[in-house]
């Protein structure tokens, strides 16, 4: 099973890829910038692909699930 198939089964609004490696927990975000996400005092390099996808969700600075 690969992490594509793993994200799929994971409710959707809380549980958000954003590298080839990375899954992350939306409530335990605690800060990002243009190329990091920040999580429990780890750094997450935030991967091209999945860019768009994470801002237009922390649109403002902000989660933003709906």
């Amino acid at each position: 099973m690969n992490l594509k198939n793993i994200h799929q089964k994971m409710p959707q609004d809380i549980f958000l890829r954003v590298s080839k490696s990375y899954i992350v927990n939306t409530n335990y975000v605690e800060s990002f910038d243009h190329h990091s996400i920040f999580v429990g005092g780890y750094e997450i390099s935030l991967g091209e692909v999945y860019k768009k996808e994470f801002f237009s969700i922390y649109s403002g600075g902000t989660l933003n699930l709906e």
